[in-house]
């Protein structure tokens, strides 16, 4: 009559164990199902703040030697020319430029669903700042000047690996 196995018991009246049991499995699996886009959607992006936004002159502070700063400017933006327009001070006032006391981080890819990815608007890294200076552990207040575009910091302790 309605197209459904007779064990179903769906067609006569009230259901039987058997729908039942599929029934309670069905609801189980639904339940889990939605546990999981509920924690898929709470795991994206890291959640941390930028300490600078949208600055070309600052200063940060470096207080643990472990923890330096990843510096990032727009996603637009020519990573290597902002790079090479960046000069930091250490805390003893000895100034350095791109190439005599840090690297550019260019190369690496943002990934879809980073923190960069997701801020607004995007970033990239351009590179990092470690206390470390010639072997020379300096912590203090950093001054940052960018010639060529803005940066936001994030304290690499904040933000992990």
């Amino acid at each position: 009559r309605c197209g459904l196995p007779r064990a179903m018991g769906c067609c006569d009246g009230p259901c039987n164990r058997t729908s039942k049991i599929l029934g309670g499995t069905a609801c189980c699996f639904v339940l889990v199902g939605v546990a999981l886009l509920l924690v898929a959607g709470n795991v994206g992006a890291p959640e941390f703040d930028a300490e600078v936004e949208d600055k070309s002159d600052f200063t940060v502070e470096i207080s643990d030697p472990d923890c330096g700063k990843y510096i990032y400017a727009r996603a637009t933006t020519d990573c290597l020319a902002v790079f090479e327009g960046l000069t930091m001070t250490d805390p003893e006032g000895d100034r350095f430029t791109a190439w005599e006391g840090f690297s550019p981080s260019c190369e690496l890819a943002t990934m879809p669903d980073s923190w960069e990815a997701n801020q607004d608007p995007e970033l990239r890294m351009i590179t990092t700042l470690y206390p470390m200076y010639y072997l020379d552990w300096i912590t203090g207040t950093y001054r940052i000047e960018s010639s060529v575009a803005p940066l936001w910091v994030v304290d690499m302790c904040e933000a992990g690996p």
